[in-house]
């Protein structure tokens, strides 16, 4: 890789909300899909880092490439309109696939070749897992831990993922004070949150800023006026970002559960962990670090340039769930 050239403060990515940490792994996997298949010399190599230098901890963006804004976006959009056909699952509202639907997807993708049926295979198994029990339903396959919207009524996961990676244009349906899709990642990622959507409505439930507690609002969540809004353009993001945590068998002692890179069972509770790295790293260093099993231990991995690493819980309000703010480990 060339010396690096231009760096991105990412403003609107705190780093104890974990949609922002998700959106951020989403920016990097959408770039790297527009750098294969560009030349090596018209490549960005992009790396991460989380700096203090604005006053508050925020990841830069640092490319090997003379890339302004209007064309980062554009790169970016490009990435994730990549996942399309990715994400077009069969119809179902959340990942329950009995385990021979599931496999003979995989079969599929597996056939197809190593191209577009990467991306195939990397959804398929950040989706789910037929390698963990699923001890609601033992016929069907373990679905990821960060499925938080269960099928009841509207709240569908997979067609939300879908529409989240194939956003079309503003219409109708869309919230009128929403901007283009591309506007919309430039606004997640250098401004503040708006959560300005109301309309749309892909929230995934990964944001805590957009969790409706009724008993600290002005007013009924269901009235038009109170009613929660998402960040879209973060939401883009994250969805490709799942696609970087595949289901895994949950290796903490005695959880007999599945898990994904970074999460870990803490008091019998499914809990995601993030890392803070001072010193830029590829989308497979950050994968590794997630993977490493002293993350969730405080200071464990300094030698690594790891300054601190966040915790989210998932909670429970009424019916429905959510993720929590992130704290320190």
């Amino acid at each position: 890789m060339s010396e690096a050239v231009m760096e991105h403060r990412l403003e609107g990515l705190e780093p104890d909300n974990p949609l922002a940490f998700l959106a951020l792994l989403g920016l990097l996997r959408a770039l790297e899909e527009v750098d294969a298949g560009r030349a090596e010399k018209e490549r960005c190599w992009p790396r991460a880092f989380w700096s203090v230098d604005g006053g508050a901890w925020r990841p830069v963006l640092r490319l090997a490439a003379q890339v302004d804004r209007s064309s980062l976006c554009g790169r970016i959009e490009d990435g994730i309109r990549a996942f399309g056909e990715a994400y077009a699952l069969p119809e179902r509202a959340v990942p329950d696939f009995p385990s021979a639907e599931y496999r003979a997807l995989v079969d599929t993708a597996l056939d197809a070749g190593p191209s577009a049926d990467r991306r195939r295979l990397d959804v398929l198994a950040a989706v789910a897992t037929d390698q963990v029990p699923n001890r609601k339903d033992p016929k069907a396959v373990f679905p990821t831990p960060l499925c938080l919207v269960t099928g009841q009524g509207h709240q569908k996961f997979l067609p939300r993922l879908a529409s989240a990676v194939n956003l079309p244009e503003p219409q109708g349906e869309r919230d009128p004070d929403a901007g283009s899709p591309t506007e919309e990642l430039e606004a997640c990622l250098f401004g503040r949150w708006r959560r300005a959507d109301r309309k749309a409505r892909i929230s995934l439930r990964w944001d805590p800023g957009e969790t409706a507690r009724q008993a600290l609002m002005a007013g009924d969540p269901t009235d038009e006026r109170y009613k929660q809004g998402s960040e879209t353009g973060a939401y883009r993001l994250a969805a490709i970002g799942l696609s970087v945590l595949p289901v895994l068998r949950d290796p903490t002692p005695g959880a007999n559960t599945g898990t994904v890179p970074g999460g870990a069972t803490v008091n019998g509770e499914f809990a995601l962990h993030w890392p803070i790295w001072t010193e830029p790293a590829s989308l497979a260093a950050i994968r590794a670090l997630l993977l490493h099993p002293d993350l969730p231990h405080q200071g464990a991995l300094g030698h690594l340039g790891v300054g601190a690493a966040y915790r989210s819980f998932v909670v429970q309000l009424g019916q429905f769930k959510s993720m929590a703010w992130g704290t320190l480990v």
